[in-house]
């Protein structure tokens, strides 16, 4: 995901250096990796705006809310859909947060994974607003 998210690694080096070392101290930071499932003739959405702010507002100003972080990465692809997003948006997107998941070292014992995600699709373009994401089925 930090080939999507542009300065990613600079601005985050100890989160990037500590998923690299499989340390599962990486995941508590202000970042959550969220997943969902997508369906098979969803089309292809990658990118991201790390650093960036989502600005929302309507043609009539009925519409507006405050300017939220943008996803730092999307990698909205067949048969996922990975964020990873600021911590004060993740529960506003129909995704599951894996961030738990992923603070587990690469390096531990075998175990057992369970694992329930939503299938969503993209409905709006590159904008990857929560709104942007609605519930889909297989």
């Amino acid at each position: 995901m930090t080939a999507v998210a542009e300065g990613l690694v600079g601005t985050h080096p100890d989160l990037i250096a500590a998923i690299r070392a499989s340390d599962g101290k990486a995941w508590e930071g202000d970042r959550r990796f969220l997943m969902a499932l997508t369906p098979p003739t969803e089309g292809a959405s990658v990118g991201g705006m790390h650093r960036g702010m989502q600005i929302h507002f309507s043609i009539t100003g009925t519409d507006v809310r405050a300017p939220a972080p943008a996803p730092s990465a999307v990698i909205h692809h067949v048969p996922l859909s990975l964020l990873l997003v600021d911590a004060a948006i993740a529960d506003e997107y129909p995704h599951v947060d894996c961030t738990g998941w992923l603070a587990e070292s690469a390096v531990a014992a075998e175990q057992d994974l369970e694992l329930s995600l939503p299938v969503v699709r993209l409905s709006s373009g590159t904008t990857w607003q929560p709104e942007s994401f609605e519930e889909a089925h297989l």
